[in-house]
């Protein structure tokens, strides 16, 4: 019975480890995915279906919570980036339609990890900001 359980427990942590090195790992990621890259393992006989079930729900409630947490860390300085990056594009103005920003701008990491809310609520900042500049050389050059 000791051997027993204490095969189990290997195979439990060898199975942890192939969550934990899984280069598949995704948001939303299905337990069939993980299956189909390790049904082969020496672990995965050892452990029954609902035990290997209920180890991947857990593992992926904690990476994307993970994730999450990370997201929420990183907003401020993601946020400043996209900005920047705004600024850095030369052609972007107060001007430039939302659309053409996502068209121009899809694909970059500096947008891309931003949620579509965030980047829009960084662009209006930008344009308010680009506004203001505008108005403000309008002023100066009418008070010449």
């Amino acid at each position: 019975r000791d051997r027993k359980q204490a095969r189990a427990a290997k195979a439990r942590g060898e199975f942890e480890e192939l969550l934990e090195n899984w280069k598949g790992v995704k948001p939303g990621a299905l337990f069939r995915d993980f299956e189909a890259e390790n049904k082969d393992a020496e672990c995965w006989e050892a452990l029954e279906d609902k035990e290997k079930d209920e180890l991947f729900q857990d593992f992926m409630e904690d990476y994307e919570r993970k994730l999450k947490r990370d997201k929420e860390n990183n907003k401020v300085e993601w946020t400043m980036e996209l900005k920047q990056a705004f600024q850095d594009d030369g052609q972007m103005s107060f001007r430039t339609k939302w659309r053409d920003v996502v068209d121009n701008m899809e694909g970059m990491n500096r947008f891309d990890r931003l949620d579509r809310m965030d980047a829009l609520k960084c662009w209006e900042e930008f344009v308010e900001e680009e506004l203001k500049k505008y108005k403000e050389n309008l002023h100066k050059q009418k008070s010449r």
